[in-house]
């Protein structure tokens, strides 16, 4: 359950679960300075991070206490919409022992939960620099960016492959997303994270699985439409993949759309192994 801060003084309410806290990045900067000089280590201060950004709310897992999750401005807060894909990280073990990516992280809380569960690796990508910024600061804030490295991408490059930020040979035992269901234009930076306009995002992920998914690895992506959902099954079917709805939802048949998020699950084939005589043959 997501547990989020109540609003500040002079006469704070009953917390509530939708409550978000207003603040700015700066004072957990100042807040980390004076507590650095006060114990003679100033130098202990992050200087790789940015503390130039608003905060738009902060929000506490139990999964990820005792620290918050802070919320920059522009990244995407996708509170329940996650949640499906969140248990399958903390109740069904899907990071444990395995070596993740993900893409559209926005403030890095799946990461997030990936790293705390057990991963061996975590990479996290990004369009949106803000989002970059706060997976990072969320990283360091939880101690556990040893596990979980935050990589950029460049979207101006309009053409660019989701896996862009990847080594060509760089492959995932799991690969991840809360992706956008929404066949819209991007008009603002914070747009990546709802809008995927004719579905191109999402045909280039899965176009990219082969080169970047392991051998016996999974691909988990959610989604709050039934459209991309289908894209995702024709296109296995088509290559000769399998795919598997976690969890049966009740779409609203009126905007078509289910919360939270209904998540597929995606496997590719093993590859077939040669006899020596046909590789002779070859």
């Amino acid at each position: 359950m997501l547990a989020v801060n109540p609003p500040a003084p002079p006469a704070p309410p009953k917390p509530s679960p939708t409550t978000p806290t207003y603040k700015r990045v700066w004072l957990a900067a100042c807040l980390v300075t004076l507590v650095g000089i006060a114990g003679g280590c100033p130098g202990r201060v992050r200087q790789d991070l940015s503390y130039e950004h608003d905060v738009v709310q902060s929000w506490t897992l139990e999964s990820l206490s005792p620290h918050e999750v802070v919320q920059f401005r522009t990244v995407a807060w996708t509170g329940e919409e996650s949640a499906a894909l969140r248990k399958q990280i903390t109740d069904q073990a899907a990071a444990e022992a395995r070596s993740v990516l993900e893409l559209r992280t926005g403030t890095g809380v799946l990461s997030l939960l990936c790293a705390r569960s057990g991963a061996t690796r975590v990479v996290a990508t990004d369009v949106n620099p803000a989002a970059v910024a706060c997976a990072r600061y969320n990283a360091a804030r939880h101690d556990l960016d040893n596990v979980l490295e935050v990589r950029g991408r460049d979207e101006s490059i309009e053409s660019a492959s989701p896996f862009a930020v990847l080594q060509a040979d760089e492959r995932f035992d799991l690969i991840l997303a809360h992706a956008p269901s929404e066949d819209a234009p991007i008009e603002s930076i914070s747009d990546h994270a709802f809008c995927d306009p004719d579905y191109r995002w999402l045909r280039a992920v899965l176009e990219g699985l082969p080169q970047h998914l392991k051998p016996g690895g999974r691909c988990l992506l959610s989604f709050t439409r039934g459209t991309p959902l289908e894209i995702v099954r024709e296109t296995a079917e088509a290559e000769g993949w399998t795919s598997e709805l976690l969890e049966e939802r009740t779409w609203d048949e009126d905007d078509e759309q289910v919360h939270p998020a209904q998540v597929i699950e995606i496997k590719l084939p093993i590859a077939k192994v040669q006899t020596p005589a046909e590789s002779m043959r070859e």
